[in-house]
């Protein structure tokens, strides 16, 4: 972080928001996949299956506030723009790049449809094997966001302990959803 950190814009802090919020979302959902795989170490550590579900819930409850925090820092200088409580900055021009579009692109497909996850996932009139059905699709929406994730990781933070943070906390949320999807559960 800059020397003078304090004194920089609304858009140096801006970044910050999204890479935090990002960060720990992805922590979070990657945690929670893992616990989704029900490994007996960590079900024995919690207490049993029940804890380990209740940790399983919280854990996707306070993600998705995450993402939706990540969501609105994303969101947010075009709609204060559009008030006129803030001036466009410079733009940062990126190079034309199929992928990190398609990754912004998987990124909104997964918040929107996390969104809805969560919704469909807290309603308690859903049959068992609707839920369990809904729970997969969970982890397609995971990978989704872990490709974006990784993706969109800014290049001067890929090395840097953050960025090798987001990096094995993603491969460990891939893993996870691949061995969930795969019926390995």
């Amino acid at each position: 972080m800059p020397a003078d950190a304090w004194s920089q814009g609304f858009f140096f802090w801006r970044a910050q928001g999204i890479q935090l919020s990002g960060l720990l979302a992805i922590v979070l959902l990657s945690a929670l996949l893992l616990m989704a795989t029900r490994p007996r170490w960590l079900e024995q550590r919690l207490g049993g299956l029940d804890r380990l579900y209740l940790l399983h819930k919280w854990s996707g409850i306070t993600s998705a506030l995450l993402v939706l925090l990540h969501w609105l820092f994303s969101k947010s200088p075009r709609w204060l723009i559009e008030l006129g409580w803030l001036e466009a900055g410079p733009r940062r021009l990126h190079q034309a790049d199929m992928w990190r579009g398609l990754a912004k692109e998987f990124g909104e497909i997964a918040f929107y449809g996390m969104v809805l996850f969560l919704i469909i996932s807290l309603a308690r009139k859903l049959p068992y094997e609707r839920f369990r059905l809904i729970h997969k699709l969970g982890a397609v929406l995971a990978l989704l966001a872990l490709f974006h994730s990784l993706y969109l990781l800014a290049p001067e933070l890929r090395w840097a302990p953050f960025g090798l943070l987001t990096q094995a906390f993603c491969l460990l949320g891939i893993g996870a959803a691949l061995w969930s999807l795969t019926g390995q559960i």
